[in-house]
């Protein structure tokens, strides 16, 4: 250098790299310009920090001629990449990214981080360029989730933004640590996340963000009211938002799952629309079994979707693919990769993953990974499970109800739709192919309870449990259609290829209950009774009859022979005889029948539970409306009349050996207080069949004094009959009327079936009178067997909705009943008070409130009503009692729907105690429902009723009352008189 100077600069370079002086032979390239050679020997010489300063000056000075050294980038970048790797290595990561941001070029700088997974200085990278969707990407391969929300914030992504962050909140609220998913839980942050969402939201629209608001009050820790979550669940519907439909109705579920048994409401309505009962009911904070199934149902149907989904149905279209697709993934915390061919898990550590078994799990990077095939198995046992395990915590709720204790007030009707609803459930879960089998026989036990219970609620051993009125309809049900059928095809089983009598017994009740025989089940019948000819004669006859309405005698004829040969079988030792009810019950039916063909000028006498049970059967509503036609010359001895011998003979021969009744009640596992109502109802029957063939009734009495019955029969019942029959002059006219006010006395009156009305021999008799043309129109008879009250009929037909009960008013019709002169007690008078007209002002509603309570507080010890019944009254009053001296007539008004709802099952349990139908308390509702402020009610003649007022008016209540506090007074003082006469 200092002979030659700056002309051999190159070779004194070379020199120094021989040497290995590094440093020299760096600085000599430099200057010598040799560029090249002076980034290899940096790089050799491991002189990073001094070649990036070589590189800064050079493009600062613009010493490269970048014709001359046209790879000068591509040396550059090369030795910018030996740095960083060099760094990387080390641990240096800071040093690191001085190079790696000196390449100059973002996909260069994403290439190099990516390969070494360092996705953190990437992201840092990308931020500090502005390059916000970017990072939200790498947020996303790294799993952070809220990282990316705030980059697609940044970005003006807010949508996109709000969904992951209650993505976020989904995940972490089901999966943390231990958890098996639903209920959502609480974790730190979660409020603070929800109300982000909601701040995103609002900068995207009004209506996404109502609905964001409306997602955020379901996911968060708030207690959730049945009231909000209705509204919640509408708006998803309207809106078909299905992850929040999905999770309100889950969310409803847990709070109609979680609520006591008493809390739900025993409504005794047929509901027709499930759907906007259940939206009217949760509005006003109330549910009942009906609100329960219908929200499991829209959770199954979603839950159902996401399986067909999961199975690739075809079924589905492309949007709701996607739809159920994304709940799914956004449920169980997976995502998918950006080439759709993997299934991200975001917490393994969720228990349907561990579930899942190591061999469908490998690890990619920072995730746990599924392929499809796994995922969609996982995630199909998941659903299943779930959707079982809710299911069975639903049908545990619905035995609770029908378990529940304060079975008085609850009647067969609500009863009968819980059963119902069971049935549905079970139903559902028994034909569930993904079942899991361990809860098979969980599942065939709520299946069997169902049909068992419906069995007995649709025949009921006591006849007063088929008397109210909205138990005709409680078979109508779709529901119910299928659990008949069902009933009917349990049956069906023969023993050693013969069904039993108890079999062929209840199949017949079925069939004439449903007025249905299809073609294969009459064909498995018939292949079934090759040991009894008579009861195959007679399905064959009553098939005949079913299908074409013709063979109405011969159906009689050998419905009587069937009997006849049930009757005389070795029932002791047959291993499934025909239960004594279900026996009467037929014997009832082939009585009626043969009473449906008398000449329509004859009278026809029955009872009230016997025609409310012959209108519900559609088989023998069929035949009833059929055979109301003159059948000549009726004679003791035609083939009409042979039946009612044959009823008379049977029931003679029970009452006459009623030690065989206790036996037969035994050995069909029946309780024993069944005994006395079915004494009751033999003694109906035969009295009826007496009645109507004309016999002497002083055999009658005769029997019941030799056989000691009337000890057995209810005191009212036999203290009306027995001054007749210990009188030594007896006469048909006599013991008519008592026998009708003996039925009177256990609220199941006369029925007088007459062409030509109440005739001058029966003028003071003790019952409904009805023509055979008002027995085609059921509705119309329940109005007269009810005693109701129809002013407002024609109005409130024309009105009335689909989810309102289903009206058994019909147009008008004369309702003919002679007092019973019988002594009320003082809650038979406030019954009276319901049945009767009701004063239209609030002031007459607050008197008959205070006297109901009045005397529901002197007789509820002997009557064993709750203290909370009369207490619930008492609150209800004080509120009407107030309001009526503000004269609010419109407060009133939208009180009064609250009210009666209180009230309702106070009315229950006075109607299911005293025998008597709630149409009753339902006239007394109606007044006021349909009364508009200032004006009063229809009279009788406007709404064309004839009813007889069984009830004092309130001044009447009023003396009655103060009558019955003066006599307590006088009790009490001779009471004390007597006392101190002791005394001294």
């Amino acid at each position: 250098m200092e002979k030659c100077g700056k002309s051999r600069l190159e070779d004194a370079g070379d020199c120094f790299a021989k040497a290995e002086c590094w440093s020299l032979a760096a600085d000599l390239y430099s200057q010598a310009k040799c560029f090249l050679k002076c980034i290899s020997i940096c790089s050799k010489g491991q002189l990073f920090d001094s070649g990036l300063q070589y590189l800064e000056r050079w493009k600062e000075e613009s010493f490269v001629d970048k014709q001359n050294y046209k790879d000068f980038d591509e040396v550059r970048f090369t030795y910018l990449e030996n740095c960083a790797i060099h760094y990387y290595e080390r641990g240096e990561k800071e040093r690191m990214m001085v190079s790696v941001k000196a390449f100059q070029s973002m996909d260069r700088i994403r290439s190099f981080l990516t390969s070494k997974n360092l996705l953190e200085e990437l992201l840092k990278v990308e931020i500090e360029m502005g390059n916000f969707l970017e990072a939200a990407k790498i947020c996303r391969r790294k799993g952070d989730i809220l990282q990316e929300a705030e980059m697609l914030e940044k970005a003006g992504l807010f949508e996109k933004a709000v969904r992951l962050i209650l993505f976020h909140v989904v995940i972490n609220s089901l999966w943390i640590s231990g958890s098996d998913g639903w209920p959502l839980k609480k974790f730190t942050g979660k409020e603070e996340l929800l109300n982000r969402a909601k701040t995103f939201a609002r900068k995207v629209s009004d209506s996404f963000y109502s609905s964001v608001c409306s997602e955020v009050e379901v996911l968060g820790d708030m207690p959730k009211t049945l009231l909000n979550m209705s509204k919640h669940l509408i708006e998803a519907q309207k809106c078909q938002n299905i992850r929040l439909e999905f999770f309100t109705a889950r969310a409803i579920l847990d709070v109609l799952l979680r609520s006591e048994t008493s809390k739900y409401f025993f409504d005794s309505e047929v509901v027709l629309d499930v759907e906007k009962h259940a939206n009217e009911m949760m509005s006003q904070n109330r549910f009942s079994a009906e609100t329960l199934v219908h929200i499991w149902n829209l959770w199954k149907a979603i839950v159902l979707e996401v399986l067909n989904h999961l199975d690739k149905t075809e079924s589905l279209d492309k949007k709701e693919f996607i739809m159920y697709e994304e709940l799914c993934l956004e449920y169980l915390g997976v995502r998918k990769d950006d080439n759709d061919i993997f299934y991200v898990v975001l917490n393994k550590d969720a228990s349907w993953v561990q579930n899942t078994g190591k061999v469908s799990l490998y690890k990619d990077r920072n995730h746990v990974v599924m392929n499809a095939h796994h995922y969609a198995s996982s995630a199909r046992n998941y659903w299943t499970i779930e959707l079982c395990s809710v299911g069975m915590t639903v049908l545990e709720k619905l035995e609770s109800m029908i378990c529940f204790p304060p079975r008085n007030l609850i009647s067969q009707f609500s009863r009968g739709k819980v059963v119902l609803c069971i049935y549905e459930v079970a139903k559902f879960l028994k034909g569930f192919e993904s079942s899991p089998s361990k809860l098979a026989e969980k599942v065939c036990r709520f299946f069997h309870l169902s049909l068992e219970s419906f069995w007995n609620i649709v025949f009921p051993y006591d006849w007063k449990d088929r008397t109210t009125e909205d138990m005709l309809h409680i078979h109508e049900y779709r529901t119910a259609e299928n659990l008949l059928d069902d009933l009917l095809d349990q049956n069906l089983k023969p023993v050693n290829g013969n069904l039993t009598h108890g079999q062929i017994g209840r199949v017949v009740m079925l069939i004439l209950l449903t007025g249905r025989l299809t073609d294969d089940s009459f064909n498995i019948i018939k292949g079934c009774l090759n040991k009894m000819s008579e009861w195959r004669e007679f399905l064959e006859q009553l098939k005949i009859f079913l299908d074409h309405g013709s063979s109405k005698i011969l159906l009689i004829s050998s419905f009587k022979k069937a009997l006849e040969a049930a009757f005389k079988a070795d029932w002791i030792h047959e291993l499934d005889y025909i239960a004594p009810h279900c026996f009467m019950y037929l014997l009832e039916c082939l009585m009626f029948l043969a009473l449906s063909c008398q000449e329509s000028r004859w009278e026809v006498f029955c009872t009230k539970s016997l025609l409310i049970g012959m209108l519900r059967c559609h088989g023998c509503r069929g035949y009833i409306d059929s055979c109301l036609i003159p059948v000549p010359n009726m004679q003791l001895d035609t083939p009409v009349n042979i039946p009612l011998a044959f009823t008379a003979m049977i029931t003679k021969s029970l009452l006459s050996s009623t030690h065989e009744i206790r036996q037969w009640i035994q050995k069909s596992s029946l309780p024993s207080g069944s005994y006395r109502p079915m004494i009751l109802q033999l003694v109906t029957i035969l009295y009826l069949t007496y009645l109507n063939t004309g016999i002497d009734t002083h055999e009658f009495a005769t029997l019941l004094l030799y056989n000691n019955l009337l000890g057995d029969l209810p005191r009212a019942f036999s203290e009306k009959l027995r001054h007749v029959i210990y009188s030594r002059t007896q006469n048909y006219s006599r013991f008519l009327s008592a026998f009708a006010d003996a039925l009177e006395t256990i609220g199941n009156p006369l029925v007088v079936i007459s062409s030509t009305g109440r005739s001058s021999t029966l003028s003071k008799l003790n019952a409904v009178f009805i023509s055979p043309e008002q027995i085609r129109d059921p509705d119309r008879v329940c109005a007269m067997l009810f005693l109701k009250i129809l002013g407002n009929v024609k109005d409130k037909e024309s009105s009335q909705d689909s989810s309102n009960m289903r009206s058994s008013c019909s147009p008008s019709t004369g309702i003919e009943r002679n007092k019973s002169g019988n002594q009320q007690t003082s809650l038979e008078k406030s019954e009276g008070h319901q049945r009767g007209n009701v004063e239209e002002s609030a002031v007459d509603t607050v008197k008959f409130l205070e006297t109901v309570i009045s005397q529901l507080k002197e007789e509820r010890t002997q009557e064993d009503f709750g203290e909370h019944l009369v207490q619930e009254m008492m609150s209800v009053c004080d509120e009407f009692r107030q309001l009526t001296g503000r004269n609010e007539g419109e407060d009133l008004n939208a009180r009064w729907q609250d009210w009666r709802c209180k009230l309702q099952q106070v009315m229950n349990s006075l109607t299911v105690k005293k025998g008597i139908s709630k149409e009753a308390f339902e006239s007394t509702v109606h007044s006021c429902d349909n009364t508009p402020e200032g004006e009063s009610a229809p009279d009788d003649k406007e709404a064309e009723v004839e009813a007889v007022t069984v009830c004092s008016t309130t001044e009447q209540r009023k003396e009655q009352h103060t009558e019955r506090e003066s006599k307590k007074g006088r009790k009490k003082a001779k009471g004390k008189g007597k006392n101190k006469g002791k005394k001294h």
